[in-house]
């Protein structure tokens, strides 16, 4: 069975998230908190599967390599993928110090009143879905979901396919952990097609 072009599965992913948007704007702060910190929890027990996943990334990289590249180039290419023990720790405690911030949503970081009386405001509020593309670390995947959630956005991520096992083994836990704690299905997705034109699609996604 052909697989689905890549247009039509961004086009399906993004009008689920859409429709999950108003749910997670309206997540109260210590909810969000409480399940940033559940997030981390996770991450830490999954330390063992996570290492593991990623292990399994850095013979697929060094496999599709062959011989293209000198062995400096290509043990420089594994140590960039490669995670550690205190890689896993680094990313929960970001966890932690996002859901030690305060609530951005309903700030108020303006207020005047026009002459004819009336007071305007200005608040901060979600903005909806946001994209992000990045070819870094799963620190940065896990970072910018957490980001999004204590802001009350939802995220659609795309990752480097060199982490492709390492980041389905965090994003079932950390989606496990977070929808126990009141976090709505749908309130982050990683795009997982390798195609470079998933990020093309998802880019032109975010100027219709």
């Amino acid at each position: 069975m052909p697989e689905v072009p890549v247009k039509l599965y961004l086009d399906k992913l993004l009008k689920t998230c859409r429709n999950s948007t108003s749910k997670v704007a309206l997540l109260s702060g210590p909810l969000k908190d409480r399940a940033l910190r559940a997030m981390a929890e996770r991450l830490t027990q999954d330390e063992e599967a996570i290492l593991a996943a990623n292990e399994k990334d850095v013979d697929a990289l060094g496999k599709s390599f062959g011989t293209e590249l000198s062995k400096d180039r290509l043990k420089a290419a594994v140590a960039r993928v490669r995670m550690v023990a205190d890689d896993v720790k680094e990313i929960a405690e970001r966890l932690r110090i996002i859901a030690d911030r305060p609530d951005p949503v309903g700030v108020v970081t303006g207020r005047w009143e026009r002459p004819d009386g009336l007071v305007v405001s200005r608040t901060r509020v979600p903005i909806g879905v946001i994209g992000i593309i990045s070819e870094l670390k799963p620190l940065v995947t896990v970072e910018s979901i957490a980001l999004c959630i204590k802001s009350g956005n939802v995220s659609v991520f795309r990752g480097s396919p060199e982490w492709a096992q390492t980041h389905d083994v965090i994003a079932r836990g950390l989606r496990e952990a977070a929808q126990q704690n009141g976090i709505p299905e749908g309130a982050w997705v990683l795009i997982d097609r390798p195609e470079k034109e998933a990020a093309i699609e998802l880019i032109r996604s975010g100027r219709a």
